[in-house]
């Protein structure tokens, strides 16, 4: 249900061409959506103009409204849904995200260990590469291989190493993909863990697609993949006739973020094993919550039966900013960059530190 301010928008009186109706019904949701997306504080005279513009366009002209006044309403539209109408900019929580940078600067709640899955058969016979979504659960092509099932008991036990589950219950996040099952088999079989605890992931965590590459020698493929990659985050192979996904590396960390957003939401103060087929999908996470640019995701490679242990439960929101040992002789310009500051001298001095300024 539209707000009453998007519903008094005159939409009898519409044009009657239809192509005219589709613009305006599109301008009028966009004004619904923008009227409570904007902070309140900058919101009123954007959310005044935008409704102005948009009225003013609509009214009834001797030949109808102009093409130009409907662009100008959609316009403010897409700049008011944007935050940029009239100077403002929406407060996104991840302001360098976009960049490949960092996909979750806020402390985590939870203790995650990343896990790869045993080789699989197709990877012990070097033979054509696949990575087609319809073949993770080929229990011939995809299952572990002998020695996968050795990757698979060597990552539960060093999970033990690591301290999985020793103070808090042990949760496994784990791939549908057939490799990545069976080695969370062996993971909750080796720490008692309940079934309730292994929670089947159907998409966010599947390995990468190839697109173009599905089916040519694996070696062949990943050099061609990966020289591209670290020339742009953004690269995507060539589609495949097969309908493979070529996924870029961004592609990828917008799925791992999804998953990582579902379990920071449903559990707190956890340990979570995040079991993935193939290294592309955990190196990039990781390499995303390290903070790095995405092309250099492929220096976090994971080897089959790989785990590691992230723990960002106590890391500091804002940039590591340098701060006097003295807190009286910060100097300080600007609210935020006051809160910034003195957020981080907090956590690096204590609070015993507020107790005597120096004048």
């Amino acid at each position: 249900r539209l707000p009453r301010s998007a519903r008094c928008l005159c939409l009898f009186r519409m044009p009657c061409r239809l192509g005219h109706a589709v613009l305006l019904l599109i301008a009028s949701a966009s004004c619904a959506a923008a009227f409570h997306a904007v902070p309140a504080k900058i919101g009123v005279q954007t959310r005044g103009t935008f409704l102005r513009s948009l009225h003013a366009s609509m009214r009834p002209e001797t030949d109808g409204p102009s093409l130009a006044s409907r662009r100008e309403a959609l316009s403010t539209a897409a700049k008011v849904l944007l935050g940029v109408a009239g100077g403002a900019v929406l407060p996104l929580r991840q302001a360098h995200a976009a960049s490949g940078a960092d996909i979750w600067t806020a402390p985590l709640h939870n203790r995650y260990f990343l896990v790869r899955a045993g080789e699989q058969t197709w990877e012990s016979e070097g033979s054509e590469l696949i990575s087609h979504p319809v073949y993770k659960l080929h229990m011939e092509k995809c299952g572990l291989s002998d020695a996968g099932y050795n990757h698979a008991y060597s990552a539960a036990e060093t999970l033990s190493t690591l301290g999985f589950g020793a103070t808090t219950e042990p949760w496994v996040w784990t791939s549908i993909h057939v490799a990545a099952t069976q080695t969370a088999q062996a993971i909750s079989s080796h720490h008692k863990i309940s079934h309730h605890h292994v929670v089947p992931e159907f998409s966010f965590l599947d390995a990468r697609g190839f697109g173009c590459y599905e089916g040519t020698p694996v070696a062949e493929a990943r050099a061609a993949v990966w020289r591209e990659d670290v020339k742009d985050q953004d690269y995507r192979m060539p589609p495949n006739e097969d309908g493979t996904p070529n996924e870029s590396l961004r592609d990828v960390q917008v799925r791992v973020r999804q998953a990582l957003q579902i379990m920071e939401t449903q559990y707190q103060d956890l340990d979570i094993a995040i079991v993935a087929p193939d290294a592309e999908t955990l190196s990039t996470l990781h390499c995303s919550l390290e903070g790095q640019p995405l092309v250099n995701a492929h220096s976090f490679h994971f080897s089959p039966g790989e785990v590691r242990l992230l723990d960002y439960r106590t890391r500091v929101e804002t940039p590591n900013l340098a701060v006097s040992e003295d807190f009286g002789k910060l100097q300080l310009t600007g609210v935020q960059h006051n809160v910034m500051r003195v957020s981080n001298h907090l956590h690096i001095n204590g609070p015993e530190s507020f107790l005597n300024p120096q004048p």
